[in-house]
């Protein structure tokens, strides 16, 4: 557990008596149910703690239910640690074995390896991407890119080779534990923590330039507290190599893209590392026409729906998620949203196949946006 038992009290008592967030809670908004709010959970929570309910899954379901997005504590005056609260809660329903079934299969998935794709390695090699052995740089490229946007994974290779930047990818790219440890399997995210961490380090990586911002996230916040150990490794995503790369004349945009396009900032790069100017200097140097600002953007952004594994568990409130904000993007009159996340890749695109009724917006990450621009794609 990451939070001490005066922690977890005082965040306890300042929830179940406090609506300041509920504002920014999208999941409540689409539920409408008081027990989905930020303040319900806890109050359910605290009777739990107290023994007025059981620790099963119906509880369960409260704190599942849930994106953990970090917007919620943008909006508490106390700054109080909402998400490890609830993520904590999660690892104690786990180690009871109490949590819903979706859950419990989703984590011996993971466990399995299944749905992680082929690998880097293949994916890269099989598309006649140079790969530099003896490369200190590690291109990680998550279990999303891999099983859904290999394309994506193999545009951001041959933009290594274009920027004249050596590199190389794990031969058995494993997953980085970020679902464990939102799902609230600690012991198996420490598992994955500390094997990534010894295949980085027998790899003698001094970079490791990652494509999904959960993984970044992951081993800059958590993969050490799992126990793994990443000294002398600097950590960045690929927005941020790709916008020092255009801008030190390393790539040289060839087809400036037309507009207009808006953004939307990933929680895990916007809130969590403060990555804001980045992927909008690249739009800035890549689109010729008008960039178009979201009403909420930058690190108030809403999450996409993906958050806290929320579209594992329930899929059809993290659709309803992922519509929101395809309308929000709509409204500002764009034909493209860019994203800087394969998991905001996921949601969105999924959310426009399934909503006809949304107006025609071209959902692309920006490594794509990039690619085109320098008449790579």
């Amino acid at each position: 557990m990451f939070l001490s038992e005066a922690e977890r009290s005082e965040t306890l008592w300042a929830c179940r008596f406090c609506m300041m967030c509920h504002v920014a809670d999208r999941v409540a908004a689409v539920l409408r149910r008081e027990s989905y709010t930020p303040r319900g959970r806890a109050a359910v929570l605290w009777a739990l703690e107290k023994g007025l309910l059981d620790w099963n899954a119906d509880a369960a379901d409260l704190v599942y239910t849930a994106v953990n997005d970090g917007l919620l504590e943008r909006w508490c005056v106390g700054k109080y640690p909402y998400e490890e609260l609830i993520v904590d809660a999660r690892a104690r329903f786990f180690r009871l074995g109490a949590v819903p079934e979706e859950i419990r299969r989703r984590v011996e998935d993971l466990h399995a390896g299944r749905e992680m794709g082929p690998s880097p390695a293949a994916i890269l090699g099989d598309a006649g991407v140079a790969m530099d052995p003896e490369a200190p740089r590690i291109l990680f490229a998550g279990c999303t890119s891999r099983r859904r946007f290999p394309e994506t994974l193999i545009r951001l290779g041959r933009l290594f080779n274009a920027a004249g930047v050596p590199f190389r990818v794990l031969e058995e790219e494993p997953c980085c534990g970020w679902p464990l440890y939102q799902l609230g399997d600690f012991d198996g995210a420490g598992a994955f923590s500390r094997r990534i961490a010894q295949m980085l380090r027998r790899a003698a990586a001094r970079e490791v330039v990652a494509m999904d911002a959960d993984c970044l996230r992951m081993f800059t916040t958590r993969t050490v507290r799992f126990g793994g150990d990443v000294t002398g490794i600097t950590f960045r995503h690929a927005v941020e190599a790709l916008a020092d790369w255009l801008k030190d004349g390393k790539l040289v945009v060839r087809r400036p893209l037309p507009g207009p396009v808006t953004y939307h900032d990933p929680c895990a790069l916007a809130r969590y590392r403060a990555t804001i100017e980045p992927p909008r200097d690249i739009l800035r140097r890549v689109v010729a026409g008008e960039i178009r600002e979201m009403e909420e953007s930058g690190a108030n952004a809403p999450c996409c729906g993906a958050g806290g594994m929320l579209a594992d568990y329930k899929p059809e409130v993290a659709g309803e998620l992922a519509a929101w904000r395809l309308r929000e993007a709509a409204e500002t009159g764009a034909r493209i949203l860019a994203t800087a996340c394969t998991r905001c890749d996921e949601m969105f695109r999924a959310g426009r196949e399934a909503n006809a009724a949304l107006p025609p917006l071209e959902v692309v990450n920006v490594i794509d946006l990039v690619a085109r621009a320098v008449a790579i794609a």
